[in-house]
């Protein structure tokens, strides 16, 4: 879709371009999360096996393989979605730096003094370095709310309707 002339947008501009790295950053922070609630129902499916007397025992070491190898996927996928989130993140930080100085290149003598050197250098530096750290909080969006259902749901398996009070005492 094409910018009308004279509207520019930064963020249609950023997700025209970076959307491949943001989907895929999307991706990793799944991955990353559901390998993190995979612990809870493989710690009851290792103890219902060593409670079990005739199962066979491919079966128990195949969980505790699992149960082993899960916090390594999930650190993999973790480390790879901080990268590409810094990735996007780093180049939005110097495109706005970028914009920033252009535009200041082009303000008059007037309107820079009233503005003054340390209000353009703080734009420049500290506000267009929020950026950085912008996309990596992007997904936490809708990851949270999906963390607290998983984490809830898997609970109220375990305990029941407990599982509830600290949502009520919080809310």
């Amino acid at each position: 879709r094409r910018v009308r002339a004279g509207h520019p947008s930064l963020t249609r501009s950023m997700i025209a371009v970076w959307w491949p790295l943001l989907l895929r950053s999307s991706f990793l922070h799944l991955g990353e999360l559901s390998f993190s609630f995979v612990a809870p129902p493989l710690i009851r499916l290792i103890v219902d096996e060593v409670d079990a007397k005739n199962h066979p025992l491919y079966v128990g070491l195949f969980f505790a393989l699992v149960y082993t190898c899960a916090p390594l996927v999930q650190t993999l996928c973790l480390t790879h979605y901080i990268t590409t989130c810094r990735r996007v993140g780093l180049r939005a930080w110097g495109a706005t730096s970028c914009m920033v100085f252009e535009k200041t290149l082009r303000m008059s003598q007037p309107a820079s003094v009233e503005h003054g050197a340390g209000k353009i250098v703080n734009v420049m530096q500290v506000d267009t370095a929020r950026l950085d750290y912008a996309f990596f909080y992007l997904n936490y969006l809708w990851s949270m709310p999906a963390m607290l259902v998983v984490g809830v749901t898997l609970l109220y398996s375990e305990i029941g309707l407990a599982a509830f009070a600290p949502l009520i005492v919080t809310s």
